[in-house]
Order: structure tokens, then C-alpha cells, then sequence
């Protein structure tokens, strides 16, 4: 019995049974936080550029608009999969939607006054264990970035 107890060949292989689902799972997590990290600065990029556009012509107008989802669609890790909402003056959350807000589309903004322009973009997570986890923990399925620019009219009406 005391040669049994004291047989260790074994004890590597149970030891690495027990850490590697940790490990896979540190993993996942440190892979999915870097799609994170990407969309918002992806995101906080393309809305401060809309901001500076808007600037320029001195409104918020449709084509700005068009060109932020455009942006938004074409370089996040999930804006082929969203739909998208330009026409707002205020933010709000929906599931699976992109919401683009800011100075109504019609307004011409004197020079110095601010144009404001945002985004709330939801974040769906790739893998199921980190959804699974994330839903678990918060009671949520999506993450929300929000992104928020204001810069000052330079056209002179």
C-alpha cells in the first residue's frame, strides 16, 4: 500500500486535466477582450472623423451619415452582421442594431457653435463559452460601446 501512495507517475497528467480548461479559457478571453479592444477603437477612430467631417461642412448631414456606417460596417469584426440606424438625434440600445445619432441632419450650424456626433455599438461575443460566461455573470448577451465626438463648426453661415 505505501509503494502505491508514494507512485507519482501519474500525477502530471491529472494536473494538467485540471489547469488546461482554465488556460483554454484565459485564452478565449484574452482573444475576445482584443476584438474589444479593436471595435472601440475602431469605433471612437471613424466617430471623432465624422465629427471633424461635419465640422468642415458645417452640418451633420446624410452623407456624413452614410459614410460612418459605411466605415462602422466595413472595419469592425461585426458590422457586416448589425443593422444600422443614421436618422437619430438621440442614442439608444437595440439588439443587433448600430445606432448613429447626433446634430439633426437638417440643422446648419454657425461657425463655433458644436456639431455632436455618436455611436452605440453592440458587441457580440464570438465564442460560446465567453457568451455563455458573460450571460451567466451579467445577465446579458451583448457588451455596449458607446462612442461620443463634439467639435465646433468651422463654415460661416
Amino acid at each position: 500500500m505505501k509503494k502505491l501512495l508514494k507512485d507519482t507517475r501519474g500525477l502530471s497528467a491529472v494536473e494538467l486535466l485540471w489547469v488546461m480548461p482554465v488556460l483554454f479559457m484565459m485564452f478565449l478571453f484574452i482573444i475576445e477582450s482584443a476584438f474589444i479592444m479593436y471595435d472601440f477603437a475602431v469605433v471612437n477612430y471613424f466617430t471623432s472623423t465624422a465629427a471633424e467631417k461635419a465640422a468642415m461642412e458645417g452640418s451633420f448631414n446624410d452623407t456624413i451619415r452614410q459614410s460612418l456606417q459605411n466605415n462602422l460596417r466595413n472595419w469592425t469584426s461585426n458590422g457586416k452582421k448589425y443593422g444600422f440606424d443614421v436618422s437619430g438625434t438621440s442614442g439608444y440600445y437595440a439588439p443587433g442594431v448600430v445606432v448613429v445619432y447626433g446634430t439633426d441632419r437638417t440643422t446648419q450650424v454657425q461657425r463655433g457653435d458644436d456639431i455632436q456626433v455618436g455611436v452605440v455599438y453592440p458587441v457580440r461575443f464570438k465564442t460560446f463559452i465567453v457568451r455563455g460566461t458573460f450571460q451567466w455573470v451579467v445577465e446579458q448577451t451583448e457588451l455596449t460601446l458607446k462612442a461620443w465626438a463634439v467639435s465646433s463648426s468651422e463654415k460661416y453661415i
